[in-house]
C-alpha cells in the first residue's frame, strides 16, 4: 500500500487505519542441533558417497565435483558455528581470523562483530581451508542438502502452508529444509540452549530487540523442558520439611 501511493496509483491511506491487519504466517524453518553439525564435519566427501545423490553421474564427473562439495561443507560449518548470515561467511578471508577471534564489519547492518572461533571452525583452518574459493549461495543452498541427506540428517518434520485460506499440513525429511540461513539460525539457537546469555548473541545476530530474536530461535518443548529441568530451580532440595 505505502509502494502503491508513491507510484500514485492510489491515494487511500485505509491500511493506516486501527483495523488493518497485515497477515502472516509463522515460517516453517529449521535448525541443526549440535549432534547433528558434528555428523556433517564427520561427514567425508568421496566419490562413492557422491553416488548416492548423484546416481546417474559419470565417475570422472563426481572426481570434479569433491572440492566443491568440501567447500560448501566447511562454508555451512562456519556460519553455524559463528551465526553469520550467508552474505558475510561467504567473504570471509584469512585477515578476518586473529588470535583466536573471527573479526567481521558486516554486510547489512554494517557494524563490527567479534567472535571467538569454535573448534570446528579451527580444525577446518587448520584443515587448509582456502578463502580464495568462491561459491553461489544458490549452490550452496543446492549441495547442503545432499550434504545433509549423506550425513543422515532425515528426520521427518511437519511442514504447515496455508492454501485457499486453509492450513495444510505435509511431513518432508529434515535435509530438505536445510538452507544457507539454517547455518545462521542453528548458530543462534545452540549459543542459546548452550547458556549464552540473549544479548551477546544478538551483538552476533543483530538483533535490535529480544521480542524479534526469540522468534528467531529455534527450539521444541521438549528441548526448552530438558533445559528447564537443569536449572537450579528444579533441582535445588526443600530446604524444610513440610508437617502436615
Amino acid at each position: 500500500m505505502n509502494q502503491a501511493r508513491a507510484d500514485g496509483l492510489t491515494t487511500a491511506e485505509g491500511h493506516k487505519h486501527k483495523d488493518f491487519i497485515v497477515p502472516s504466517e509463522t515460517a516453517d524453518t529449521v535448525y541443526l542441533s549440535l549432534e547433528e553439525l558434528y555428523k556433517i564435519h564427520a561427514l567425508k566427501i568421496t566419490v562413492e558417497n557422491l553416488k548416492k545423490v548423484h546416481p546417474k553421474t559419470p565417475e570422472h564427473l563426481l572426481r570434479r565435483k569433491i572440492n566443491s562439495y568440501k567447500l560448501v561443507k566447511d562454508l555451512f560449518l562456519i556460519g553455524a558455528f559463528t551465526a553469520l548470515r550467508v552474505s558475510d561467511f561467504k567473504r570471509l578471508e584469512d585477515v578476518n581470523f586473529d588470535n583466536g577471534y573471527l573479526k567481521i564489519k558486516t554486510q547489512k547492518t554494517r557494524t563490527s562483530v567479534v567472535i571467538p572461533v569454535h573448534p570446528v571452525v579451527k580444525e577446518i583452518l587448520d584443515n587448509g581451508f582456502s578463502f580464495s574459493s568462491r561459491v553461489s549461495e544458490q549452490k550452496i543452498n543446492k549441495q547442503i542438502k545432499k550434504i545433509c541427506k549423506l550425513a543422515s540428517i532425515n528426520g521427518k518434520v511437519e511442514v504447515t502452508r496455508t492454501m485457499a485460506n486453509k492450513p495444510v499440513t505435509t511431513t518432508v525429511k529434515k535435509y530438505k529444509l536445510v538452507t544457507t540461513h539454517t547455518a545462521r539460525r542453528s548458530g543462534a539457537t545452540n549459543m542459546y540452549k548452550a547458556g549464552i546469555p540473549s544479548i551477546s548473541i544478538m551483538k552476533i545476530t543483530g538483533h535490535t530487540t529480544e521480542k524479534s530474536f526469540m522468534k528467531y530461535i529455534k527450539m521444541t518443548a521438549e528441548e526448552n523442558a530438558e533445559l528447564l529441568k537443569s536449572h537450579p530451580f528444579f533441582t535445588q532440595k526443600t530446604p524444610l520439611r513440610i508437617v502436615s
